[in-house]
């Protein structure tokens, strides 16, 4: 089939070749436009530099502060496991001394202890000496602790020291006083040996605890050995068997213990183990991160509407110069192509200004705070892209417009 006689266009006609306009011509008709401006680029990059600089800010601060909850949460809550008797009742305890050796040879296993709240958290009459009369009567809870239990909790004396196996051996009159409640006997420090009186038994106090990530209680109470507990506990005391484990055992650990602390019931012994830490990153990493995909985009639309915005306006101002452009030649996609150019150049400086704030943001915060500060480099190199990628979006529709003017039409206004 023959196809219908075309006219050759009128250029060619008389020998001049149709117009072209290179990448280069492209790229520097871009940047003259965009430093021809300068107040009006950056006017027109700010919703930008506001977006780029807020989405990277809210991605390194987010991945700043996960990695330091998250490394708090593994030395701390994830590697301790807590044992307990579920039938406290039921003749003689299922936990004992002897159950923090049994545990001990479980692989993964660090420190284990045995504790337990003195008379169910009842409260004694404690009492400071201070030349020859007791005053200083104070309503504190009880809590009684081996020397693995207090290794377990991680706790920390502030003054004096924690008392050892040979003291809990010997069954010596010795207590620790949590912080707070130190503080309400009025005793600071354990230089002059105060001594503290529960009922009719002294107890020399040889620490104050300041310290006790796993067991906040420990601040509260006064801390005894446990042969010396035996004397102030009655029948049926609820035992907690307290356990700090190797990074990534604590789950192995809490299935193994019921069987090793009572092979015959092991139903007896409920086993209280933290979230797997994989597990539980992951989705705090899939939650946080679909906030802060939806937080960016958000203010990334917020750019490409004020980019594109300015960018018709400027094609509105501009056609005089575009009908110009078009009567010596320029094509209708000369003309878009130069109007994309130019909002894909205002993108990307927006990008860059804003990536540079939004990495000074995350460094300042993550120090104010004392964090390790989480940037992916991927984010960085890619924000500038980002932005160049949202002006070209924003300029579609003026470019389009811009394309769409008649050269008559533009010249006659």
């Amino acid at each position: 089939m023959r196809l219908p006689w075309r006219p050759a266009a009128p250029l060619a006609a008389i020998g001049i070749p149709p117009s072209r306009l290179s990448p280069a011509d492209i790229a520097r008709e871009a940047f003259l436009s965009v430093s021809r401006a300068p107040v009006r680029s950056l006017l027109t990059s700010l919703g930008t530099v506001l977006a780029v600089a807020t989405a990277i800010a809210t991605i390194g601060l987010g991945d700043s502060a996960r990695g330091a909850v998250s490394g708090t949460f593994d030395a701390l809550r994830a590697t301790l496991v807590t044992f307990s008797d579920t039938d406290p009742q039921a003749g003689e305890p299922a936990l004992s001394a002897d159950s923090e050796q049994d545990l001990l040879r479980l692989n993964g296993v660090r420190e284990a202890g045995l504790t337990w709240s003195v008379g169910k958290g009842a409260v004694y009459s404690v009492r400071r000496i201070r030349e020859g009369t007791k005053e200083n009567s104070v309503g504190l809870n009880m809590m009684a602790a081996t020397p693995g239990a207090l290794a377990a909790m991680d706790a920390k004396v502030s003054s004096g020291r924690l008392y050892d196996v040979g003291m809990e051996r010997r069954g010596e009159q010795v207590a620790l006083l949590g912080q707070a409640a130190a503080r309400q006997l009025g005793i600071t420090s354990v230089d002059l040996s105060p001594v503290v009186y529960i009922g009719d038994t002294e107890l020399r106090v040889i620490g104050i605890v300041d310290s006790a990530p796993a067991d906040d209680q420990a601040l509260l109470s006064v801390i005894i050995p446990t042969r010396v507990a035996v004397g102030f506990s009655p029948s049926g005391d609820t035992r907690s068997l307290l356990v700090r484990t190797a990074p990534g055992a604590a789950q192995l650990v809490g299935r193994q213990g019921p069987l090793q602390l009572s092979p015959q019931d092991p139903a007896r012994i409920a086993a209280a183990v933290p979230p797997d830490p994989v597990q539980l990153r992951n989705q705090v990493d899939s939650s946080v991160t679909g906030l802060l995909i939806a937080i960016s985009m958000v203010a990334l639309g917020v750019g490409v509407l004020a980019i594109a915005n300015t960018t018709l306006l400027s094609v509105i101002q501009r056609r005089a110069e575009i009908g110009l452009r078009r009567s010596v030649g320029a094509a209708p996609r000369h003309i878009a192509a130069l109007v994309v150019s130019e909002s894909a150049v205002i993108g990307a400086i927006g990008a860059l200004i804003g990536t540079s704030l939004g990495v000074l943001v995350v460094g300042a915060v993550s120090a104010a705070r004392g964090w390790a500060p989480v940037l992916d480099p991927q984010v960085i190199v890619g924000a500038p892209l980002a932005g160049a990628v949202a002006g070209l979006l924003a300029g579609a529709y003026p470019a389009w417009r811009a394309s769409r003017i008649s050269p008559i039409s533009a010249l006659q206004r």
